[in-house]
């Protein structure tokens, strides 16, 4: 499927109603979409699956503990001075 801007591979379906609905590549997906995008509320289509399908085994996550023991030194808190009144 391609986007109805340009000739790239679609990835959302923006849906009009259950029959219709028109196909929009991630660079041209409309402004007033971005926010059901980031919700997760667009039709994807099969081409975008597949393609998060490939890349998936290639994220490497973080592990969420440090793997070296940082030691911090504790350091003597200043007091604040006071200004004299003048």
């Amino acid at each position: 499927m391609t986007c109805s801007v340009c000739q790239n591979m679609a990835h959302y379906i923006y849906r009009i109603t259950k029959e219709s609905g028109i196909a929009y590549c991630d660079k041209h997906l409309p402004k007033f979409l971005e926010g059901r995008k980031k919700a997760g509320l667009l039709e994807k289509t099969s081409e975008l699956k597949t393609v998060v399908e490939e890349s998936m085994p290639n994220i490497v996550y973080a592990s969420p503990e440090p793997t070296e023991e940082v030691s911090v030194a504790e350091t003597p808190k200043k007091r604040a001075t006071k200004k004299k009144a003048e």
